[in-house]
């Protein structure tokens, strides 16, 4: 799997269990009404990071084009966007047939946005000091929970799961 940008690239997570327990939260607390809190867990992950654990999951190499060829793919993101999604939704379909995956909701595309050069480092300290996070950063096994989970959901193919 090759990569634009570098491994340091920003991007904050949350689990979603910690996500709904922040909503409820926050929902019925009035001193937090007209507040803006960012949900994100304590992890500081980038996409080293998470390319790292998505690597250990499904046993696969890993690897960044870097800034000079990424800036250069930039100016015609969309293009490479297009072309990234076909070649994932295609192997994904294909993925889709032989397992009988007939509806499920999740597919490898990305638009063309979410692969230019931008951090997301948000800073979700006033959250965590009214309610302490379940998951505070992503691991092999909060990920492969997640998976197993759309596995027996028959969204995800079981016989992927290594």
């Amino acid at each position: 799997m090759k990569l634009l940008w570098t491994a340091d690239l920003k991007m904050n997570t949350v689990h979603v269990r910690d996500v709904c327990r922040a909503i409820w939260c926050l929902g019925t607390r009035p001193d937090t009404n007209r507040a803006v809190y960012n949900v994100v867990d304590e992890a500081d992950s980038t996409q080293g990071s998470l390319a790292e654990l998505v690597a250990d999951i499904f046993k696969i190499n890993h690897d960044y084009y870097g800034t000079a060829i990424s800036t250069l793919a930039k100016n015609d993101i969309a293009s490479v966007a297009e072309e990234a999604n076909d070649k994932h939704l295609t192997a994904w379909a294909d993925v889709c047939r032989k397992y009988s995956l007939q509806h499920t909701p999740l597919e490898p595309s990305a638009g063309a946005e979410l692969l230019l050069n931008r951090q997301l480092c948000l800073d979700g300290s006033k959250v965590r000091q009214l309610l302490p996070l379940d998951v505070p950063r992503p691991t092999v096994e909060n990920l492969k929970e997640v998976l197993e989970d759309y596995a027996s959901m028959n969204l995800f193919p079981k016989e992927l799961l290594l």
